[in-house]
């Protein structure tokens, strides 16, 4: 499993940070102008590009095509309506896909080189409250389109369908207890038959948790980042906190994490709290793909 780290681009350790972990980056902040151009001047990471929702200013179908070509990403997240019908944001996926084909057609009889976007599509199925079926479904067709490569898992999006069923808003549990109903039943044979890949949006405080999720191929964090700026440390695969990342995560301003300090003597980094986090956060990832590994006999 491959983890990234989402760092606001205001943060002076910008680039050392994102460097903590080495997977996938997932590409949020998508109109900052310093935070585009870090991934664009960097093709040797893997960039999963999102559509802006965390700042809660999408961009259009056309500009995220256009910014995908830009940044050369890996792969691009279709647009999702968070707590939207299954039918809308199948809906607006379907919507997403079409226009992409339109876009790499005139792209070809123009010849300007944005014929050869490679971006694999990834589908981020959701639900309103209580829709279980609804969300079965729409995952199951994801998997039967051939034109999405990756499922993209949110925990709003497991919260919502399932909070029923394990009677708790805790949005890490209801995904662990998805994962589970996943290996249980068919679906995951037949994505894995299909070679779909998983992406887990967002990791919660829950870092223990992720071990189990062994079929799943990477996860973004900004808690550890977050929770370690306001001085919380991972103990025994959890973050004892109840710390909610702010909407202007990644705009505001952050005090120097090396001059800053944390605890009664002033002894503690900051920034050697976000380090010792995603370490932490490696260590179940690990044991995430050593269960993979045994599962599936040494084949990833």
């Amino acid at each position: 499993m491959e983890l990234s780290l989402i760092v606001p681009p205001t943060v002076k350790e910008f680039e050392a940070l994102t460097g903590l972990l080495s997977g996938r980056f997932c590409l949020a902040n998508v109109e900052d102008e310093k935070y585009r151009k870090y991934f664009e001047y960097t093709p040797q990471h893997n960039l999963i590009l999102d559509n802006g929702v965390f700042e809660e200013s999408l961009v259009s179908n056309i500009g995220l095509l256009k910014l995908s070509q830009q940044l050369r990403a890996q792969v691009l997240v279709i647009p999702d309506l968070i707590g939207g019908t299954v039918e809308n944001n199948q809906k607006h996926a379907i919507r997403f896909i079409l226009d992409r084909k339109e876009f790499l057609d005139k792209a070809r009889e123009t010849d300007d080189g944005c014929w050869d976007d490679a971006a694999d599509l990834m589908f981020v199925p959701q639900c309103e409250r209580g829709d279980i079926n609804g969300f079965w479904n729409t995952l199951d067709w994801a998997i039967d389109n051939a034109d999405i490569g990756w499922i993209g898992i949110c925990r709003d999006a497991v919260r919502n369908a399932f909070h029923n069923i394990t009677h708790t808003d805790d949005q890490e549990i209801n995904r662990l207890y998805f994962a589970i109903l996943l290996q249980h039943n068919d679906i995951l044979s037949k994505a894995q038959e299909k070679r779909k890949k998983w992406h887990f949006l967002s990791i919660g405080d829950n870092y223990h948790l992720i071990e189990h999720y062994w079929f799943v191929d990477s996860m973004d964090t900004a808690s550890a980042f977050w929770q370690g700026y306001n001085g919380v440390r991972a103990e025994n695969g959890r973050l004892i906190s109840d710390l909610k990342r702010p909407k202007d995560y990644f705009t505001r301003s952050y005090f120097d994490l090396v001059t800053r300090r944390h605890g009664s003597d002033g002894k503690y980094c900051i920034r050697d709290i976000i380090e010792q986090n995603c370490k932490e956060l490696q260590r179940y990832a690990d044991k995430a793909t050593k269960l993979r590994r045994q599962i599936e006999g040494g084949r990833i």
